[in-house]
């Protein structure tokens, strides 16, 4: 299997505008003229790797979660240094051995120190560049933290660097609906009741308090991952929109759903809370969200704060008063019915949606008795050439068709 790195790498740029300012997780290795020595907060190392982490050129950076650095360790670039001297001696031996009168014996060994040299720069350059440098933000009002890691082996400089990230969690290239939730719960909801999944993206992107995600797919993942299961309330509820107007959630998925999760301006993840209670009334019939008092019973509410009257009174056929009797149970329906037209070229996406808004509530339910029957009907003006016809009818015989037949009219 060979080796690969999880991130982007950006190679000794000249200044802060060469890195690019995108959302997705990047390793910028620092040039040797930026050494750094552990636990120096004044290194030059430190200084460039702040003004590249909060500008790019002379604007601000927006997203700094996305940035880790690697930059060279101070001693060991002197040794690497000197060994490159000394590869660059031989070297220039080797090339000039005419010149230099060198015997057969001579021009052996100076090819041998040349070889020498440019394998010990090799192993130098790992022993150089072994310091990450990784800005955090513990404390969301506080300052920025630098955290610094030793890298070991001997393996490229970016598969190193992507394997320590990733164990010591500084990375995160696959997340669980759990750890969304507490992050959710910590920093997000609030005094929301969602947040939408793009938003929800940058702010991972942007801010240093928060998980550093590779990049949006493991954001989507971990959301798959939670309304895929049938625990909703430990998780969070996904929706294609919120629509204000009619004071809900347009598209919300059910607990178990398998389907894609969409990231765009409209989709939102939403408090599990929220959520359970708009598929409980949409079951019930009942799918307006209440979010507040409603401005009637707003006013009715004011005066001495009592709350309103029970009927007690009695009517004019001689009722003696006492409370009102209750009201007869409501019926409940029992059978449902629906047909639907559905574009032959969109099929697939058309069944899809139904089952995932319709079918899937349906069959939810204990006892639940559901049947579906797929009506096909084609008119074609000119007539079905004989070839269409003869697969039509031997694929309608194999799958068992209930009913077909071609018509002349």
């Amino acid at each position: 299997m060979q080796p690969t790195w999880i991130m982007g790498v950006h190679i000794v740029p000249d200044s802060s505008n060469d890195v690019p300012d995108e959302m997705f997780a990047r390793l910028v290795i620092l040039g040797p003229e930026y050494p750094h020595a552990l636990r120096d907060a004044e290194s030059l190392a430190r200084k460039q790797a702040e003004d590249i982490l909060l500008n790019r050129g002379a604007g601000l950076r927006m997203y700094r979660n996305t940035i880790i650095f690697l930059v060279p360790d101070r001693d060991r670039l002197r040794d690497l240094e000197q060994t490159i001297r000394e590869y660059m001696a031989w070297k220039s031996i080797s090339e000039e051995r005419e010149e230099l009168n060198l015997n057969a014996f001579q021009a052996r060994q100076a090819q041998t120190k040349c070889q020498e040299a440019e394998k010990g720069i090799g192993l130098r350059l790992y022993e150089t560049y072994s310091i990450l440098l990784v800005p955090t933000q513990p404390d969301p009002q506080g300052e920025i933290i630098w955290e610094e890691a030793r890298l070991q082996g001997n393996r490229s400089l970016a598969v190193r660097a992507s394997n320590k990230l990733k164990n010591e969690e500084n990375l995160i290239t696959q997340m669980a609906a759990t750890r969304l939730r507490l992050e959710l719960d910590r920093y997000i909801w609030r005094d929301k009741n969602h947040v939408g999944l793009k938003q929800l993206w940058e702010y991972f992107a942007s801010y240093l308090y928060l998980p550093r995600l590779r990049d949006q797919s493991v954001l989507i993942g971990a959301v798959e991952d939670g309304i895929g299961t049938m625990f909703l309330e430990e998780t969070f509820g996904y929706a294609e929109r919120w629509a204000s107007d009619k004071n809900r959630y347009v598209g919300l998925k059910s607990p178990g759903y398998k389907g894609n999760v969409i990231m765009d301006e409209y989709s939102v993840l939403i408090k599990p809370e929220i959520a359970l209670k708009q598929l409980a009334d949409d079951l019930s019939g009942n799918n307006v969200i209440e979010t507040g008092p409603h401005p009637d019973e707003e006013e009715e509410g004011k005066g001495d704060g009592a709350p309103p009257p029970t009927p007690s009174g009695g009517d004019e056929e001689g009722d003696k008063g006492g409370e009102m009797p209750p009201l007869p149970p409501k019926a409940k329906v029992k059978r449902f019915y629906g047909t639907a037209e559905l574009d032959a070229t969109r099929f697939v996406r058309d069944a899809n949606t139904i089952t995932q808004e319709i079918i899937q509530h349906l069959t939810s339910l204990l006892n639940a008795e559901v049947k579906l029957t797929l009506e096909i009907s084609a008119t074609v003006p000119n007539g079905f050439p004989d070839n269409v016809v003869r697969t039509v009818s031997e694929n309608s015989k194999t799958l068992q068709l209930s009913k077909y037949s071609f018509e002349e009219e």
